[in-house]
């Protein structure tokens, strides 16, 4: 079978890999090239495979920087309503929320350290237990008359759930990768399953 060269137009054999008119190199209907891989496709080869969980494994276990960072600031907020309550000989409301946000930090503290053997649990946790937090704060607010806490740091906000996200859509597909793997060649996998 021909086709014609896209470069001459000369009619050149399907499978060669050059133009036997103008010597240029022509598409093949089988390229033994790299591919490029989108999101939701998974690689052919053993090395494509082993890096793929690898990259994904890298990804989820970016989880642990997004709840330390979580509990990080709700320690200092925490420290800072402490601080000025103390000063001012501050109300017992004020004191109260100190010790909810110093709850709040040892439990995203805590779910850092998780993420550390655990990325994925450690992620999906952080990302509903943030989230709730976040829509609880909204609708006190709402509530006490001041919405404007909704836009509040936003973008930190925003940060920190996109990456919890992308933590969990990371090690869903590291989870998948590593029982296709294990499927494929039993026992190759053992390596892998211990950084998911």
């Amino acid at each position: 079978m021909t086709t014609a060269c896209p470069h001459c137009a000369a009619p050149t054999d399907s499978t060669a890999s050059f133009c036997t008119s103008c010597g240029k190199a022509v598409p093949t209907q089988n390229p033994s090239g790299p591919r490029i891989l989108g999101d939701h496709e998974i690689a052919s080869s053993a090395a494509g495979t082993t890096l793929m969980i690898d990259e994904l494994a890298k990804t989820t276990k970016k989880a642990f920087g997004a709840l330390l960072a979580v509990g990080i600031l709700q320690a200092l907020f925490a420290t800072f309503i402490t601080v000025m309550t103390a000063r001012s000989a501050g109300t017992a409301p004020a004191l109260i929320t100190a010790v909810i946000l110093g709850g709040i930090s040892v439990l995203f503290l805590s779910l850092a350290v998780w993420a550390r053997k655990s990325p994925l649990p450690a992620a999906i946790v952080g990302l509903v237990v943030y989230a709730t937090l976040l829509i609880i704060d909204g609708i006190i607010g709402v509530l006490s008359g001041h919405p404007e806490v909704i836009i509040q740091g936003a973008l930190v906000k925003l940060v920190i759930i996109t990456c919890l996200a992308q933590a969990v859509s990371s090690g869903v597909k590291h989870r998948a990768l590593i029982r296709k793997q294990a499927s494929a060649q039993p026992g190759a996998a053992e390596p892998f399953a211990k950084a998911a």
